[in-house]
């Protein structure tokens, strides 16, 4: 049994690593979103040794925790390709969907700068295995006794278009997804587990990936009360919840609790949300409201842009899927969360580990809580501040299309969704993203 679903994982794994090198190889170089920001800031830390201050580098990335951007400056130091290379823009853009170039090594996808920076994307993807395997693990613990659920949730998690996109580019998102998928398993596991031991196995993992959370992005913040959740969920008593709560925010700012300390010093707060604020608005004004932002913006714009670029937006937001097939994908998801309503109601009384639901879901909503009130100071509509909280958006699709089904039917077809969802981003590959760089 347990041989069955490592079976499966692997499988998930190539397939995933054949999509992530794709996008990888096809996206030209400083043509993820915010890429070249992200390359710099790794460019800094190599040549300084440490991360910039606000506002002395000209870098919208520069406020960003720097976990990310150590793993890549080590890479860069023991890199035998040299330094990625120099950065154009372009005024006249030829082929239109490309924002900059590099005139020394134009059209040569292994030469040594251009391939730093594929390498340096190709770590990106090795940081997001991380977040796939605790996808499974989630599968896992929640059905223990249904193999074909692991290996499923764990396939729509790393098989969703702008999952395996996001995660082929330089970007410190890939390490943000991954501790908040850490973070979630180790909140299901306190939550569903009986025997103490498991529970807190479960509770130092949840402590650790917060930890790290919060040295990898902002994102950490809508994690915060998952733990509180899933300490309220386990059966123990108020002293014990007390305890847990105190040892998993103690270890947690024992990690990250040195960047939180040189922040407050620097900008007076833990986390420099007022500077860098203030910062985009100088170098990026045409991004932030000068007031509070329209009701039609919230009414209209963004619940358009954050559900089309959650399920792809290539390029620097600019790559799009036909219309016709974000409508066709809106309506296969409503009906699935119809039916994973239909799978809870049914199983409500035979599913011992139902408590992780509320986990799931509040995951889901705090990534879009987040959302939203980020768009309140910048117009960034975009969907991957949701992919954190894949896992649990991976878990709804999946029970949805067994809830669907009749019972005995039901054990045999988990695996329909990622199937699915490769048959989509290798679509999104071949006549999405080909076309738009190269006709």
């Amino acid at each position: 049994m347990k041989g069955e679903r490592y079976v499966d994982l692997v499988v998930v794994l190539l397939a995933f690593l054949v999509v992530s090198i794709a996008f990888n190889l096809a996206v030209p170089p400083y043509e993820g979103f915010d890429e070249p920001n992200h390359i710099q800031y790794a460019e800094f830390v190599v040549d300084t040794g440490g991360p910039p201050v606000v506002p002395s580098d000209l870098n919208t990335e520069a406020a960003q925790p720097p976990a990310y951007y150590y793993l890549q400056a080590l890479l860069l130091k023991i890199s035998p390709t040299g330094p990625p290379p120099a950065l154009v823009f372009r005024t006249l853009p030829d082929p239109p969907l490309e924002t900059f170039h590099h005139p020394a090594i134009d059209s040569c996808l292994f030469c040594r700068g251009e391939l730093t920076i594929h390498l340096m994307r190709f770590l990106s993807t090795l940081l997001a295995i991380g977040t796939v395997v605790a996808a499974f693990l989630i599968g896992w613990l929640l059905f223990p006794d249904w193999p074909e659920m692991a290996g499923a949730i764990a396939g729509t998690t790393a098989l969703e278009p702008q999952f395996a996109y996001v995660n082929s580019i330089v970007n410190n998102d890939s390490l943000a997804f991954m501790t908040a998928a850490v973070v979630l398993l180790g909140c299901c596991g306190m939550a569903v587990s009986v025997k103490e031991r498991s529970r807190i196995r479960f509770a130092g993992v949840t402590a650790c990936a917060l930890g790290l959370a919060f040295l990898a992005k902002e994102y950490a913040f809508t994690l915060l009360p998952l733990p509180l959740l899933a300490v309220g969920l386990a059966s123990m008593s108020v002293r014990r919840r007390l305890l847990y709560v105190g040892s998993i925010a103690s270890v947690s700012i024992l990690i990250c609790g040195i960047w939180l300390v040189r922040n407050g010093v620097l900008y007076g707060q833990p986390w420099p949300f007022r500077v860098e604020l203030d910062y985009v608005r100088r170098l990026l004004p045409e991004t932030v409201w000068n007031g509070p932002p329209p009701f039609s913006y919230f009414s209209e714009v963004f619940p358009k842009e954050f559900f089309q670029s959650f399920w792809y937006s290539g390029g620097w937001g600019q790559i799009r899927l036909p219309s016709a097939l974000y409508w066709a994908i809106g309506g296969v998801t409503v009906v699935l969360t119809l039916g994973f309503a239909c799978a809870i109601v049914r199983w409500r009384g035979t599913w011992p580990q139902r408590k992780a639901v509320p986990i799931l879901l509040a995951a889901i909503l705090l990534d879009i809580v987040g959302a939203i009130y980020s768009n309140i100071s910048i117009h960034q509509p975009q969907g991957r501040y949701l992919l954190p909280a894949m896992p649990a958006v991976a878990v709804i699709l999946v029970v949805g299309l067994v809830g669907l089904l009749p019972s005995r039917a039901a054990r045999s077809v988990p695996l329909v969704v990622p199937v699915l969802l490769l048959g989509l981003t290798t679509y999104t590959l071949a006549f999405v993203v080909r076309h738009a760089y190269f006709g």
